[in-house]
């Protein structure tokens, strides 16, 4: 496991690590790390923010008010971490070692580098899933005129995904359903109106399509982390969506068994790319920051 040996090179001479989470990608991405270095003997002191605050209860974190910062010789913070805030506490801790920033996102995180940037912030490393991610964010860099960072990025493997592959090979080892001719896996993203769309807009277009090109197909949505399965279900019955169902729990049960993958700007439509599957993808009337929230390799497959 290629992020097992990064984990070992990078935190090899550091012993008490602080590790700070917020958003779902996240968390999913550096959960399975915790675990590892803990295994390896390492103090991790773990902060969480946003999201993570509200949804992770499987991992023991700290009250951010009562640390000593001081004591902290390594960090890996995360996507969608307050930045500013934290490193206003950072500053405090002279001794600390290495930052290390771990990006999950297939997307342009152009905005974050050159946060790091104004607050003087970058880290020793900044680590991305693959070869994809890398190319995503070597030219987000050079967008923003960060060339001098671009050295900065490092493939690091992706824990979850390891993960995932693992469940679809266990399902399709042991035979438990065969993949279901005229079924659609719709995976979506809570973005907002500031992307020139909603998921709301996402859904209806998918819908249209469908209808118009995969007549008798039933679509299984999934809901983001974000969001609330009632208030997707509720959505769906306003506007009288037929032969659609909503799902939140059996993401890779249906990853496998569905003919094709759709969605908007989720990593679940990475791995499907990756795993070959058909993919569309929906995003009416984005705007640039839309553009930014999707990537290149997204952008082949959209409608």
């Amino acid at each position: 496991m290629r992020w097992k040996n990064e984990l070992n090179k990078s935190i090899k001479k550091y012993s008490n690590i602080l590790i700070i989470l917020s958003d779902p990608g996240g968390c999913n991405f550096l959960k399975p790390a915790v675990g590892y270095l803990n295994h390896l003997g390492k103090e991790c002191t773990i902060i969480l923010e946003g999201w993570a605050k509200k949804n992770i209860n499987n991992l023991e974190a700290s009250n951010e008010s009562i640390l000593n910062f001081k004591k902290f010789d390594c960090v890996f913070l995360t996507q969608q971490v307050d930045l500013k805030r934290m490193s206003r506490n950072l500053e405090l801790a002279k001794k600390v070692g290495a930052y290390y920033f771990f990006s999950d996102a297939w997307s342009d995180i152009g905005k974050i580098f050159l946060k790091m940037n104004e607050l003087k912030f970058f880290p020793k490393q900044i680590y991305v899933p693959d070869q994809m991610a890398k190319k995503i964010q070597k030219k987000s860099m050079q967008r923003n005129n960060l060339e001098e960072y671009i050295d900065f990025l490092k493939v690091f493997g992706n824990p979850y995904f390891e993960s995932f592959q693992k469940k679809i090979k266990e399902i399709h080892l042991n035979n438990q359903e065969k993949k279901v001719k005229k079924q659609i896996f719709f995976i979506s993203d809570p973005c907002g109106r500031l992307f020139g769309y909603t998921w709301k807009d996402s859904i209806i277009q998918a819908k249209i399509f469908r209808d118009k090109y995969y007549k008798d197909y039933k679509i299984i949505f999934r809901p983001h982390p974000k969001q609330t399965r009632k208030k997707v279900e509720n959505f769906i019955n306003s506007q009288n969506l037929k032969n659609i169902e909503v799902d939140d729990e059996n993401l890779e049960f249906y990853f496998y068994t569905s003919q094709e993958i759709w969605g908007m700007t989720s990593v679940i439509c990475m791995y499907a790319i990756k795993f070959k599957k058909n993919v569309r993808v929906f995003q009416p009337n984005r705007n640039q920051l839309g553009k930014f929230a999707s990537n290149l390799y997204i952008d082949e497959f959209l409608l």
